[in-house]
């Protein structure tokens, strides 16, 4: 019995044929990973825009007594701030808590936002960042983030 193999001619064909499916197959993938590293980026640079120039904060009043810390919040831009992550530290700095405070405080407005502190005893400073709403999305402006050195007795 006499075994035969395909011909060169469609073998060449085959292999052209693989080629140009798997060069077609990483070009869509690389498209694709292109794209959405674009539309990425774009988002995390007009999130960096709007932060920048959107939002000013100002600190009235920062203090703690019993039922926890009590903050009076200016926003002293017209865009409204949708909340905070606020970090309080003991006079160490060796312990730290974090809050995420979904509290809305209009543009132009003064508000009040109260943190019950869960483990830390006596904190003494806060770091607050505010959160915006961009595109729909929420995104932390930690470039604008304050700090605040909190009082004894409210």
């Amino acid at each position: 019995m006499k075994k035969r193999g395909i011909s060169p001619l469609i073998a060449t064909v085959l292999l052209i044929g693989f080629t140009i499916a798997l060069a077609v197959i990483i070009f869509v993938w690389v498209q694709t990973f292109t794209e959405e590293r674009v539309g990425k980026t774009g988002e995390i640079v007009e999130a960096e825009v709007v932060c920048s120039t959107a939002v000013e904060l100002g600190i009235e009043k920062a203090c703690v007594d019993s039922s926890g810390v009590h903050f009076i919040i200016e926003n002293r831009k017209g865009n409204d701030v949708r909340g905070f992550v606020i970090r309080l530290e003991n006079d160490a700095g060796d312990q730290s808590e974090v809050t995420d405070v979904n509290q809305l405080i209009k543009g132009l407005e003064v508000g009040s936002v109260d943190v019950q502190t869960q483990t830390l005893a006596v904190p003494v400073s806060a770091f607050i960042v505010p959160k915006l709403s961009i595109n729909g999305k929420i995104s932390l402006c930690q470039e604008k983030a304050v700090e605040v050195f909190i009082t004894q007795g409210c």
